[in-house]
């Protein structure tokens, strides 16, 4: 079996600083707050709560009880 040359592989210091300002960058904007919209943590509606009840009661009586053909 021939074996080829092993490959070289080559490390620039411009590539160090690029990736290092990538780095820096990304870092920067995760540290940054999102502006993430204002929730409403008011009292609920009759009806909201309602609606959550009667999802919830469906989803847990189709996953309770598995139709039998």
């Amino acid at each position: 079996m021939l074996r080829r040359p092993p490959t070289a592989i080559e490390l620039k210091l411009d590539d160090i600083t690029e990736y290092e300002q990538h780095m820096r960058k990304v870092k920067l904007q995760s540290s940054l707050p999102l502006n993430l919209p204002s929730v409403h943590t008011g009292p609920k509606g009759k009806l909201e709560i309602h609606n959550r009840v009667v999802g919830i009661t469906a989803l847990t009586t189709m996953t309770n009880n598995p139709k039998i053909s």
